[in-house]
C-alpha cells in the first residue's frame, strides 16, 4: 500500500493493568525493531499509548524535537471512559450513534477536543453553524486540532455574518497554519467589512499559487465593490485566462466594462455569460456582490519536516 513502516503488536489486561509491546516493520529492508514496551493501570491507558507512540517516534527518528513530557502535554490524559466513548463514536456508522458518543466523551471530558472537534464537524456539515460554532470554539484551544477547528469556526461566523469574528478565528490561525486557501478567506472577509487590507491577504494569497483563478475572480469582485473598475477589470480577465468558461467571471466583468463606457465589449462579455438566459441573468445580478468564492477546507502549508516525510 505503499508504506514504509508498520507498526505491529500486541496487549495483555491483568489484574487491572494494561501490557503493550510494539514493533516497527520495515517493509523496504524486511526487519523489525526490538521491542517497545509499556505497561501501566488499565485507568491510564491513554498515557500508555502516548509513550509508546513518543518512543516509536523516537525509533524512527532519534532527533525527534520533542522529549516525552512535551509530546504528552500535547496530549493531556483523558478517561477511559471518554476515550471509549470516542472510539466508538468512531466505529459507528449511524450519524445519531455518532452524536451521542461523541457528546458522552465531550461531556465526560469537556477539554478532550478530539469528540469536540467530531461533533463540531457533524454540525457544520448539517449547516447548524451555531451548534459547529460552540464545538469548534472548545477544540479551538487544543494545540494539535486548535488550528483546524479555528479555521472552520471562522467559516462558522462568516455564515452567520460575524464578519469580525471570522476575522479574528482566521487571522489567529495565520499565526501557526497560513495557507494560500486562508488568506483568500481573509481577503474576503476584509473586503465584506470594506477594509483596505483585503488586498494584502489577498496578494499573500496570490504569492502562494498565482494561478488560482479563485483569487483573482474574488480580487476582482473587491475592486468592484469599491468602483475601481480597471482593477477590477484586470482581475477578472486573469481569472477568466485561468479559466475561460466562468460564467460568473464573464458577468462581473460584463459589468465592469460597462461601467467603464464600453458598452460593446460589455454586452458581448454578458451574452458570453448568460446568452438568452433572463432568469440567470437576474440572479447574478441579484447577488453580485456576494458571489465571493471561499475556501472550505482546511489545508494548512506543509512545514519543511513534513514535505521532507
Amino acid at each position: 500500500m505503499g508504506a514504509d513502516w508498520v507498526v505491529l503488536g500486541r496487549y495483555e489486561i491483568d489484574a487491572g493493568r494494561i501490557r503493550s509491546r510494539a514493533q516497527l516493520l520495515d517493509l523496504p529492508e524486511l526487519s523489525l525493531s526490538a521491542p517497545i514496551e509499556d505497561q501501566d493501570a488499565f485507568e491510564r491507558l491513554v498515557d500508555v499509548q502516548s509513550r509508546l507512540a513518543w518512543r516509536i517516534l523516537r525509533q524512527l527518528d532519534p532527533h525527534f524535537p520533542l522529549s516525552l513530557v512535551s509530546f504528552q502535554q500535547q496530549r493531556p490524559a483523558v478517561s477511559v471512559s471518554a476515550f471509549e466513548s470516542y472510539v466508538r463514536g468512531l466505529l459507528a456508522v449511524d450519524r445519531e450513534q455518532q452524536l451521542r458518543y461523541f457528546l458522552q466523551a465531550a461531556r465526560l471530558e469537556p477539554s478532550y477536543a478530539p469528540p469536540a472537534f467530531r461533533l463540531a464537524m457533524l454540525y457544520y456539515l448539517d449547516g447548524d453553524y451555531s451548534a459547529a460554532a460552540r464545538w469548534f470554539g472548545q477544540a479551538s484551544t487544543d494545540s494539535r486540532l486548535g488550528p483546524e477547528a479555528g479555521f472552520y469556526l471562522g467559516l462558522c461566523y462568516f455564515a452567520a455574518g460575524e464578519l469580525p469574528r471570522a476575522a479574528e478565528s482566521l487571522l489567529k490561525v495565520s499565526a501557526t497554519a497560513p495557507s494560500a486557501g486562508l488568506w483568500n478567506n481573509l481577503g474576503i472577509v476584509a473586503s465584506r467589512q470594506k477594509d483596505a487590507a483585503a488586498e494584502t491577504y489577498f496578494a499573500r494569497a496570490l504569492q502562494a499559487d498565482p494561478q488560482d483563478a479563485r483569487v483573482h475572480f474574488n480580487l476582482g469582485l473587491h475592486y468592484l465593490r469599491r468602483d475601481e473598475w480597471e482593477l477590477a477589470l484586470r482581475s477578472l480577465q486573469r481569472a477568466l485566462t485561468i479559466d475561460p468558461r466562468d460564467t460568473e467571471a464573464h458577468y462581473l466583468r460584463a459589468h465592469a466594462l460597462r461601467q467603464l463606457g464600453r458598452l460593446e465589449e460589455a454586452e458581448r462579455a454578458r451574452q458570453q455569460a448568460i446568452g438568452d438566459n433572463p432568469a440567470l441573468a437576474l440572479s447574478l445580478d441579484r447577488r453580485m456582490l456576494e458571489l465571493d468564492r471561499l475556501q472550505i477546507e482546511f489545508q494548512p502549508f506543509p512545514d519543511r519536516g513534513e514535505a521532507r516525510r
